[in-house]
């Protein structure tokens, strides 16, 4: 089964390579191509779907659930991040068509994470018995969901914040940055994706506390790096939707703070490795 996997893997990462360049294609030409839409439509949902079978061909073969290294929680991210675009994508295309050209932006990401996958793919290995519980898995699958809808925010807060820096210079939406989502729509799209993060960053926190006291014999570790860094995370983007919600800065304020929030995340995954970490197993994921 995990040749097969390995084949599925490879489609997919085809796929979203195919699909990348549609996209690109899309972007830079002028006017628009019925045609190039209707194919990067095609070989998204292929990617989708073949990612998906990858995801579950490894739940399968695992008997419990797909995370077993640093190969199988990168796909799995690869999953989660064109998942939330596809949402949003399904539920506002028709009324914001634009939103479909941030696939230039989302599935050289999903090609990049797959690459960074295939590049720590090892044979499986079994799990130790701590991490071999359905908690866990809750636990793991929030923290990877959770990132994928913060890096769909992300790209969203930056396509705003490109776009009201030209406005601000007064020189207009010009060429390309037509083509982008209106300010209204990335701003909103920021705030919705965050949203998501936040309600499986919480997920993720409730479940690593009530397994460090199972595994550990203690709820939390002011002392263990990754612990304090996920909850320096959970304040930042809650202190975003502070910001917008509570005290009304909509905007570049909000967007500059998605963004300190996505670098505290990015510094959150690499805590195993700059720290001794408890979480260390699996390279940290």
């Amino acid at each position: 089964m995990e040749k097969l996997e390995v084949i599925i893997f490879w489609l997919a990462l085809v796929s979203a390579g195919i699909t990348s360049l549609f996209y690109v294609r899309l972007f830079f030409i002028k006017g628009e191509s019925t045609i190039y839409h209707r194919l990067a439509s095609i070989f998204s949902i292929a990617t989708l779907i073949s990612i998906a079978i990858v995801v579950a061909l490894q739940w399968l073969r695992t008997g419990l659930h797909p995370f077993t290294g640093p190969f199988s929680a990168k796909v799995f991210y690869a999953f989660s991040v064109l998942l939330v675009f596809s949402v949003f994508e399904a539920l506002y295309s028709k009324k914001v068509p634009r939103i479909k050209s941030v696939g230039v932006l989302i599935f050289p990401t999903v090609v990049l994470l797959m690459l960074l996958a295939w590049s720590q793919f090892e044979a499986s290995s079994s799990l130790p018995p701590a991490l071999s519980s359905f908690r866990v898995f809750v636990h793991i699958s929030s923290a990877i969901l959770a990132y994928g809808s913060y890096t769909v925010g992300t790209i969203f807060a930056v396509i705003y914040l490109v776009q009201e820096n030209q406005l601000k210079r007064k020189r207009g939406l010009q060429g390309t940055s037509q083509k982008l989502p209106s300010l209204e729509t990335a701003e909103l799209a920021t705030h919705r994706a965050l949203g998501i993060g936040l309600i499986f960053t919480v997920i993720l926190l409730l479940t690593g506390m009530f397994t460090a006291q199972m595994v550990w014999g203690r709820m939390w570790d002011w002392q263990e790096p990754r612990e304090v860094s996920a909850l320096i995370m959970f304040i930042v983007y809650s202190f975003y939707f502070i910001v917008r919600d509570v005290l009304g800065h909509r905007g570049r304020k909000s967007s500059y703070i998605a963004l300190i929030g996505f670098a505290v995340a990015i510094f959150t995954y690499f805590t195993p490795a700059l720290f001794t970490s408890l979480h260390a197993w699996g390279r940290g994921f």
